[in-house]
């Protein structure tokens, strides 16, 4: 607080008092009580003067203060842009301690994260923070080799948290692989081969195969990891006494399941393709065709029938002027060569034998 000045009252001494009254009244001076002063100068009463008050109206505010740019509004302000105002304008604070101000999660009161950064801005990072095993996956199969271990809050790369690889140099084998017959432990359990139970069983199954087309019979099996001599890997041979019987052979006429399937003669490659013909004039509707070694009753070979309700209508018949039907299947109605048709009971013009070949 700046010094007031003395308080001088008028002294009366002689001829005097005239003098120092006219003084002070050339110079625009004059005695003000300090109360009085106070009013004037001080109008909050925190004793802090104008122009010193920066707001002369708040006993709470007096001087200019130091504020900080907030640019991440954590609360915290960045100690290198600052300004001096009576109060903190938008966006600025008193603190100055954000050692981040373009992130909000970093600050002195915020939690240490395990992320390679000064989170709680105390110059430490990655402190009080959770410190993992890693270990190295040099195969890259996802499993690490428990005896290259690191100890890190981060994931380095090409090390993973899992160090149960009993193999890190074969992709191959680790935990959870496939066991195959190869005398290798393939998911790291201890156990090779037969001895696993996890062994997928067809790798190690050996099927007697009698008549040598490599497919073998289901009921004659040997395991083993090696083969076995007379024995294949791939069964479901239903007669293994004919090497043209067996899964995947080629189906033909001849009463007997060739490929195995199951049933005897089906989608034979030589079977006859039938055709139903409803009103018997030896053409049959092609739309309804069916395969079979014997033709079945009411089929025949020919399937060129227009009209398989109607036996004067077939390719061979006569095309019948006016009846408005195409009599001879040969998509035109009425053409030229057409002839009168019967004058009652009509039976079919056309040939009503099996024209292209029987069973």
């Amino acid at each position: 607080m700046s010094p007031r000045p003395p308080n001088l009252r008028p002294r009366v001494a002689g001829g005097m008092l005239p003098t120092v009254w006219f003084t002070l009244l050339l110079t625009g001076c004059y005695w003000i009580s300090d109360a009085e002063r106070d009013a004037r100068w001080d109008l909050d009463g925190d004793g802090v003067e104008r122009p010193r008050d920066c707001d002369d109206s708040d006993p709470e505010v007096s001087e200019n203060q130091v504020f900080f740019r907030d640019a991440d509004h954590d609360g915290y302000g960045d100690l290198n842009e600052a300004i001096k105002a009576c109060a903190p304008p938008e966006g600025y604070v008193a603190d100055s301690t954000d050692c981040d101000d373009t992130s909000d999660a970093v600050h002195p009161e915020a939690m240490e994260q395990c992320n390679g950064a000064d989170d709680d801005c105390d110059l430490a990072i990655d402190e009080d923070t959770a410190v993992v095993r890693f270990y190295r996956d040099a195969d890259g199969d996802g499993a690490g080799d428990l005896d290259t271990v690191i100890e890190a809050c981060v994931r380095p790369d090409g090390y993973v948290a899992v160090g149960d690889d009993c193999d890190d140099g074969d992709p191959q084998i680790h935990p959870g692989a496939t066991e195959v017959c190869n005398g290798i432990d393939d998911d790291c359990d201890d156990d090779v081969d037969l001895d696993d139970s996890s062994l997928d069983p067809t790798s190690a199954t050996w099927y007697l195969d009698d008549d040598g087309d490599t497919y073998g019979r289901d009921d004659r099996t040997e395991r083993s990891c090696d083969p076995v001599a007379g024995h294949v890997q791939v069964g479901g041979d239903c007669d293994d006494l004919d090497d043209q019987v067996h899964p995947g052979a080629v189906e033909v006429c001849d009463g007997r399941d060739d490929d195995c399937d199951g049933t005897e003669d089906n989608h034979a490659i030589d079977a006859l393709r039938s055709y139903p013909d409803n009103d018997g004039d030896g053409f049959g509707d092609p739309s309804f065709p069916t395969d079979s070694c014997e033709r079945p009753p009411g089929y025949v070979a020919n399937g060129g029938d227009c009209d398989d309700d109607a036996p004067q209508s077939n390719p061979l018949a006569d095309e019948w002027c006016g009846s408005g039907d195409d009599e001879d299947c040969d998509n035109l109605i009425d053409e030229a060569d057409c002839v009168d048709p019967p004058p009652s009971d009509p039976a079919p013009t056309g040939h009503t034998g099996d024209t292209g070949g029987g069973s």
